[in-house]
């Protein structure tokens, strides 16, 4: 090994800690692409704990770290307990409420509060959003930030996303129908509205029109009543004073 690559390995494991250490930074697949990383030199030697301890970051869990510690660079507590941070995330991918037996095991808490103190710690990095249900010992995620996705894994999503595709489409699909329907359903009953609509003028006018004729019949009733009674009413009067005239005279013949 020359000079030179070894300096670039040197270099390489300074970046590694100087960034593993740093607080808010918790996605490393891009350092993948540098060629030093990549580099042979880093698959042999002491020197492959770095990448290894990379890889753990990434993609890993703190049990992966505390199962076989050799493998990887040794770990400042601060590096710990952000590992156990990221171990979170990792389950929450899993499961939206996790138990506090879960999490002591995954994490290697042994004390309830400790428990309790770094995942406050974790929401308040804004690495995870949950409460803490204390009474049933439950830690329940709304949501958390992503990790590196393996290349292996690539498929994987995107198999997943494919099939939410075609969900989508299908829940789409079937929203359109009812739309549609919905939509046909809407226009019938306008349609049936506005009908009884116009069937209620029409009966109006009906109404209107035979309760017109209906007065008029009644008046011209009333005005052939009134004629038949104005004429009986004359014949009666013309009848009554030849009546009179006759007995007149007749009392003037006695006398």
């Amino acid at each position: 090994m020359d000079t030179y690559a070894a300096y670039l390995i040197y270099l390489a494991g300074v970046l590694l800690c100087w960034i593993v250490f740093a607080g808010e930074h918790y996605h490393w697949r891009r350092l993948h692409g540098d060629w030093f990383l990549q580099s042979r030199n880093l698959g042999v030697g002491p020197d492959s704990k770095a990448l290894k301890t990379l890889n753990l970051f990434a993609y890993g869990t703190y049990k992966d770290y505390t199962s076989k510690p050799s493998d990887y660079l040794e770990l400042t507590p601060a590096q710990k307990k952000k590992l156990q941070h990221l171990t979170i995330v990792t389950l929450a991918t899993q499961s939206k409420c996790l138990s506090y037996s879960e999490l002591q095991k995954e994490l290697d808490i042994k004390n309830v509060r400790d428990l309790e103190d770094l995942i406050i710690e974790a929401v308040y990095a804004d690495i995870i959003q949950g409460k803490l249900d204390q009474k049933n010992s439950n830690l329940e995620i709304d949501c958390a930030i992503g990790r590196d996705i393996r290349p292996e894994d690539v498929n994987i999503i995107v198999n997943c996303l494919q099939e939410w595709s075609s969900a989508c489409d299908g829940v789409l699909s079937c929203v359109e129908t009812q739309i549609h329907r919905a939509n046909n359903e809407k226009n019938k009953n306008v349609q049936r509205k506005t009908d009884i609509e116009q069937e209620i003028v029409n009966i109006k006018k009906t109404l209107k029109t035979q309760l017109q004729e209906r007065n008029e019949v009644n008046d011209e009733v009333m005005a052939t009543d009134s004629r038949e009674a104005t004429a009986s009413g004359e014949k009666g009067k013309k009848s009554y004073k030849g009546k009179g005239i006759r007995s007149s005279s007749k009392f003037w013949l006695k006398s």
